[in-house]
């Protein structure tokens, strides 16, 4: 079988009536892509959602009987996500379990959805002595490392001035895709600078924006615990930068959600770049597609308010 297939696809390619693009994927054991990034995303600015589903906001639990906290993590996001959700309320402990979930995803055509699962927690009981009802609270905090994927249509040419082949202008957004994350890359701008007689310099300026319910973690810290971590000047929120296959010698710049004024930018959003170096410019101009990788700790936190009766 594997050698009928071979040879069709010999016979095709010689007769140039199709290119080999064109007809992976459709073949059973040839993939499309190339690199983890080159795909069809979904899209989107979700990542893992927490939901405490047990006692539920508004509800009620008896007084000295046992009851349990069920939480409900789904990653509704396209990365695997690996953490810890930690429960606490004013009548418990911090109580931690950790927990990978994989993301959506397409197949065939097809999107997928993430993988989801509950978190049950055992808190014994609690005991009240006063009449009537009382109001209690439980939260839940969960911390994972995550990562957002996009594409880049990328320009390559030797006269940046010339209206022929690729354009970029301080205007274009270079950005042709990008998975679903709490993180997302709102837009990329390129400039390119000649460098040597074939090759020139592509420098890719980002946008970054949080989108999501939560806020970024540190990446290093124990995700494991109850609270606010302090945090000392050496620590900060980062998010890591890299590009998987650019045509050259790619150096990016680590981006830190914070507010900056002289920018515009609030602490939902910031700005950082990548510089390629090396890359060749013949000249016809073409147009590479780079894979631009964040990667980062994200925190969200969920909280219910119910009675003991």
């Amino acid at each position: 079988m594997k050698k009928i297939i071979i040879l069709l696809i010999v016979l095709l390619l010689i007769a140039g009536c199709v290119k080999l693009s064109d007809i992976k994927g459709k073949i059973p054991g040839l993939s499309s892509t190339t690199t983890a990034g080159k795909k069809d995303f979904i899209g989107g600015t979700k990542g893992v959602t927490t939901q405490i589903i047990s006692p539920a906001e508004g509800g009620k639990i008896y007084s000295s009987q046992p009851f349990n906290i069920a939480v409900k993590l789904n990653n509704e996001g396209e990365a695997q996500a690996r953490g810890a959700t930690c429960t606490f309320g004013s009548f418990l402990d911090c109580d931690c379990q950790e927990f990978t979930l994989e993301g959506k995803r397409k197949m065939e055509g097809e999107s997928l959805e993430g993988e989801w699962k509950t978190l049950t927690f055992e808190k014994g009981m609690i005991v009240k002595e006063e009449e009537g009802p009382a109001s209690f609270f439980v939260t839940a905090e969960t911390r994972y490392n995550y990562k957002t994927y996009g594409i880049i249509k990328a320009c390559v040419k030797k006269d940046v001035y010339s209206k022929e082949g690729c354009q970029i202008s301080p205007e274009k957004n270079m950005i042709k895709s990008a998975s679903s994350a709490p993180i997302i890359i709102s837009e990329v701008k390129q400039e390119i600078i000649p460098e040597a007689e074939e090759t020139v310099k592509l420098i890719f300026n980002i946008k970054i924006k949080n989108e999501g319910k939560g806020d970024v973690y540190l990446m290093d810290r124990e995700k494991a615990q109850c609270g606010a971590s302090d945090i000392s000047p050496q620590e900060r929120k980062t998010i890591n930068v890299k590009m998987i296959n650019a045509p050259g010698k790619a150096i990016c710049k680590t981006a830190e959600l914070r507010e900056d004024k002289t920018k515009k930018l609030t602490k939902y959003e910031t700005t950082t770049s990548c510089e390629v170096t090396g890359v060749q410019a013949p000249s016809e101009t073409y147009e590479p597609e780079i894979t631009l990788e964040l990667e980062y700790a994200y925190e969200t936190i969920d909280s219910n308010k119910f009675e003991v009766a």
